[in-house]
């Protein structure tokens, strides 16, 4: 997650940099409601991404059929 914040933080950096040279005048608010933004979608994404590849493989076996595991969704028997 902290990796995450970081490459946030250069990608709106360099968004910024790119949208706002030479310029006076700036909104403050946008480059810290984007970098919200990025930081957010990063690490949501990186959440998922890491837990289909950490847990994808774990089967349980119910009534002889394998299935996902059930009480990774709350969902024990």
């Amino acid at each position: 997650m902290d990796f995450c914040s970081g490459l946030s933080y250069f990608v709106n950096q360099a968004i910024s940099s790119a949208k706002y040279k030479g310029k006076k005048e700036i909104d403050f608010e946008e480059p810290l409601m984007r970098l919200i933004w990025i930081a957010a979608a990063l690490c949501i994404s990186t959440s998922f991404v890491m837990s289909y590849l950490l847990i994808s493989d774990l089967q349980f076996l119910k009534d002889g059929v394998l299935t996902p595991m059930p009480h990774v969704c709350g969902n024990l028997p």
